[in-house]
């Protein structure tokens, strides 16, 4: 179920990168630029890593120039000159094409790291070795954990959820704060009717996390809140659409100040609340979070989020 689901998404993926937002002018070796040693980034990759200058809303193409005139604007990099040739594009075009790239780059990450808890289970529970009494006592379970995932039960509710390891995530008003939030565990409803399994209401987390600006009643003692622009109704009740629900509540919750959801609140109030009134739970460096073992999410810039420690 879920590799059909990161199927579907690379396949979307690598559409959209036949159809790439420039087409290739310079070549990198007569730009002096080893592509190995460049970091590997959405920009990147929609850009084909080309020379771009910005001035007053607008992208222009840099192209290599070995004679100039003096009224062109010029400009070296890596030992070689450029001019500003041609007017790309307009560069909130540029961003929003990046942004939604950047989203399918995120869900991609989110599928190959997380376990299917509905697999999981299906599986461990139609294994031969498995016995009608053990099956029972799962029945009896009130949380089962399989590591990355797992399933408990609440207020005779059923909910499967995904563990998020301890994650600092980039601040898109300032590139070089990273806010830091404990391990986190995002859950969603599932029901089952006349033989069929279902979803509703809006993801949950299930820890008390009231730093997290895109929690509903976040200072709630007991936790479970509900994660705010999860709309339960844009899901069908399908296995695949369960898992797309899972996945993307996670991404809002690693990546909750990125620029569409800055945009989005108006004067960065969530809920009733200013960002700056929410988050006090003290930001650290990109280098500081890394040291202390967080999970780096990257929100802006070139790199993507990366569900693994950096060193």
């Amino acid at each position: 179920m879920r590799q059909a689901v990161l199927k579907r998404e690379k396949q979307q993926a690598d559409e959209h990168r036949v159809h790439r937002f420039l087409s290739p002018w310079a070549n990198l070796n007569e730009m002096g630029i080893d592509k190995e040693k460049i970091p590997s980034s959405v920009l990147g990759e929609i850009t084909r890593y080309q020379p771009m200058y910005v001035m007053e809303g607008k992208v222009f193409l840099l192209m290599l120039a070995e004679n100039f005139a003096e009224s062109d604007l010029s400009v070296k990099i890596n030992g070689k000159n450029y001019v500003a040739d041609i007017n790309l594009t307009e560069l909130r075009k540029l961003s929003d094409f990046f942004m939604e790239q950047k989203k399918q780059a995120w869900r991609i990450t989110a599928l190959e790291r997380s376990q299917d808890a509905f697999e999981e289970i299906r599986q461990m529970i139609t294994r031969e070795e498995v016995a009608e009494r053990h099956m029972h006592e799962l029945a009896k379970l009130k949380e089962y954990d399989l590591g990355e995932c797992g399933f408990m039960l609440k207020d005779d509710n059923y909910y499967v959820f995904s563990r998020i390891p301890k994650f600092a995530t980039q601040d898109g008003r300032n590139p070089e704060v990273f806010w830091p939030f404990d391990a986190t565990r995002v859950a969603i409803h599932i029901g089952w009717q006349n033989g069929k399994s279902y979803t509703s209401d809006r993801p949950r987390v299930i820890e008390r996390r009231q730093f997290h600006p895109c929690l509903s009643e976040r200072d709630r003692e007991g936790g479970f809140c509900e994660i705010c622009n999860r709309d339960a109704g844009s899901y069908k009740n399908t296995l695949l659409d369960m898992v797309r629900k899972l996945s993307d509540a996670v991404n809002v919750i690693i990546g909750p100040l990125n620029r569409q959801s800055l945009e989005s609140h108006s004067g960065h109030t969530y809920f009733g609340e200013p960002l700056d009134r929410i988050l006090k739970q003290g930001s650290l460096t990109r280098e500081q979070a890394a040291e202390k073992g967080y999970l780096v999410v990257e929100v802006m810039g070139k790199d993507e989020p990366k569900y693994k420690n950096e060193d």
